[in-house]
């Protein structure tokens, strides 16, 4: 190598030695441009665009490094680390095994094996591979790093902690293993000590939009809206590309649950208005339809219009964009506003692949799984005093929280999804013991005492939860149970005419809907001959007809005093997240439940299913 360049070359390694990475890479592309055909130079560049995680620059160099000089010190180790990175896993296998048969002790390759094998969530494979790498160096930092991450994703949260703990020894600087470490106690429900760990974390990369908006979500999901939101409204503008948008939108759906409508309009605006087209765009424009009215001719639309025909967006997005189309034309086209909404439907069906069989094959598991959990008896929870609205989404669930959390006793949690995440896996496996049962119910009840704020009561809106009411009544005898009754067609038309989350995957047909609907009927009459005393049946029409004769009612079964505070659910400040917020937050109107009639002449399957 000429000596003027070998001199610039040990610049550049000097510099990547201090960690000086930017200045090592500036050195290295400008030789890399004048001496191509250096294999040294070539793979040096593309080491320091792996430590810079610009995978497809890498690889690009390392590729053309291998051809000038085939199988070149480590550069097959390299290639398999960028392509684990990018997710072709093929190619970073071939690439990995290649490192071991020219270096069968080279641990650096055993451990990325073994971190490649946690990918494709082949568990065993990956210990297998990390017990090699143990032979060779039994205390090497990355072992116990990837040891971690592979019972992390086993869920095996107190083994992976030991792991981590172990590792951050050997690295206490590591901030993905400082991060992760943070996500463990916040999965074990030990949040001060998550905050910490994330806290760590984002003191050793403070302009890291990925750790902040991480740290955000965390707060947000505990009840802690308003420090996730002033965190992030100081910090968002340090970040960039698209963790800048993930800021944007996070911002955005916290001011609008806090009715924070300017805020939130300013937050959708710059998001919907940047450059960079996040994947979850049309998600925010139907976001930003919902606190305000988009034209045609808006800058706004025209962006959304844009990004629908010439970016690559997927099933579901294209779902959003109608939606939010359907709500222009409503006013003032009814065959247009329908066409949309048919349009929107149908996408969403394409991303779901759903089958109604899915679902009737859940609800015969109900009845099954009821039989063996009737065999068991838990302790009895003396911890939270739960009331649940349960009922088909679009029933009015959501106004009967603001009403009963409108009461100085009462948190309103919303919706709350643990029960019907963890009693997913019994579904699945049908696989019941007590000691399973009251994990469920301690995570549940843990959780609750992080966000009810000290006050007696709390609800929990979700409406699927009438699907759980066995588990509900076995966890917390002390439950009260509000069935939310509304119009079939009513019921099923709203579900239809929007975009209501993807945990109902009925939603996008009418025929659908309505047999999950006759299931959902079914059910709650056994339910209500099963435990009479624990459910109430509140008809939503009744309650918008006579509000104050309905809600005293609704009080007393929920075992509080009366109070006037009730009768005004629309001053009710809490923070509403779900998609009806901001109806919640108006005063009760009659004749919601006739609305479907104005479309039935387009959809003659709802006047086919309201016989």
């Amino acid at each position: 190598m000429d000596p003027k360049i070998n001199n610039q070359f040990n610049i550049a390694k000097k510099y990547f030695n201090e960690s000086k990475i930017t200045q090592a890479e500036e050195i290295a592309t400008e030789l890399v441009s004048k001496n191509s055909k250096v294999v040294e130079i070539n793979y040096f560049l593309g080491l320091i665009k792996i430590r810079l995680k610009k995978y497809h620059e890498a690889i690009e160099i390392l590729e053309k490094s291998n051809k000038i000089k085939k199988n070149f010190e480590h550069t097959n180790l390299l290639l398999g680390i960028a392509y684990t990175q990018l997710k072709n896993f093929v190619k970073a296998l071939n690439f990995l095994k290649k490192e071991l048969q020219n270096y069968p002790n080279k641990i650096d390759a055993y451990i990325n094996l073994s971190n490649l094998y946690i990918e494709l969530k082949d568990f065993k494979l990956s210990e297998y591979y990390l017990t090699k790498a143990k032979e060779i160096d039994p205390i090497h930092p990355m072992i116990y790093e990837i040891e971690g991450l592979n019972l992390l994703r086993q869920q095996k949260y107190s083994a992976a902690l030991s792991s981590y703990e172990l590792a951050i020894q050997h690295k206490p600087k590591s901030i993905e293993v400082i991060f992760n470490i943070a996500k463990i106690h916040e999965k074990l429900f030990k949040y001060s000590e998550a905050k910490t760990y994330y806290l760590r974390a984002i003191n050793l990369a403070p302009n890291n939009g990925f750790y902040s908006n991480e740290y955000a979500n965390f707060l947000n999901k505990i009840g802690y809206e308003k420090e996730a939101y002033d965190f992030l409204e100081k910090n968002w503008q340090d970040f960039s590309g698209i963790e800048k948008c993930r800021a944007l939108e996070t911002l955005a759906k916290i001011a609008s649950g806090q009715n924070l409508l300017e805020a939130s309009t300013k937050f959708h605006e710059l998001f919907l208005l940047n450059n960079i087209v996040h994947p979850n765009f049309m998600a925010m424009l139907y976001g930003y339809s919902e606190i305000r009215e988009i034209h045609l001719d808006s800058d706004i639309f025209k962006r959304a219009k844009q990004v629908f025909d010439h970016e690559k967006i997927d099933n579901k997005q294209k779902a959003y964009y109608f939606f939010v189309l359907a709500d222009i034309y409503k006013k003032n086209d009814a065959e247009k506003y329908v066409e949309s909404l048919v349009k929107a439907n149908s996408f969403l069906k394409k991303y779901r692949k759903y089958n109604f069989e899915e679902d009737a094959s859940k609800f015969k598991k109900i009845y099954a799984v009821d039989n063996l959990l009737n065999q068991y008896e838990l302790e009895k929870s003396k911890k939270v005093n739960p009331i649940f609205i349960v009922g088909m989404p679009r029933s009015g669930t959501t106004l009967v929280e603001q009403i009963i959390s409108s009461h100085p006793e009462v948190y309103g949690a919303g919706e709350i999804h643990l029960l019907s995440d963890e009693l997913e896996n019994f579904f699945k496996k049908v696989d019941l013991s007590p000691e399973a049962l009251e994990r469920v119910k301690n995570k549940y009840e843990h959780l609750l005492s992080t966000k009810k704020e000290n006050k007696r009561y709390h609800t929990d809106k979700y409406p699927l939860n009438f699907l759980y009411i066995n588990f509900i009544i076995k966890f917390f005898p002390n439950a009260k149970i509000i069935n939310i009754d509304r119009d079939k067609n009513a019921i099923i038309f709203s579900i239809f005419s929007r975009y209501i989350g993807d945990k109902l995957g009925c939603s996008c047909d009418i025929k659908d809907l309505n047999h999950y609907y006759l299931a959902y009927q079914k059910l709650m009459l056994f339910w209500k001959k099963k435990y009479p005393n624990h459910i109430y049946n509140l008809s939503y029409e009744q309650l918008t007809e006579n509000p104050e004769i309905e809600i005293k009612k609704l009080i007393e079964f929920c075992g509080l005093d009366w109070n006037k505070s009730c009768l005004n659910h629309e001053n009710n400040k809490r923070v509403i997240n779900t998609p009806s917020k901001f109806q919640a937050r108006q005063k009760i109107y009659k004749n919601s439940s006739l609305v479907w009639k104005k479309y039935a002449d387009f959809f003659p399957a709802l006047n086919e299913i309201s016989n």
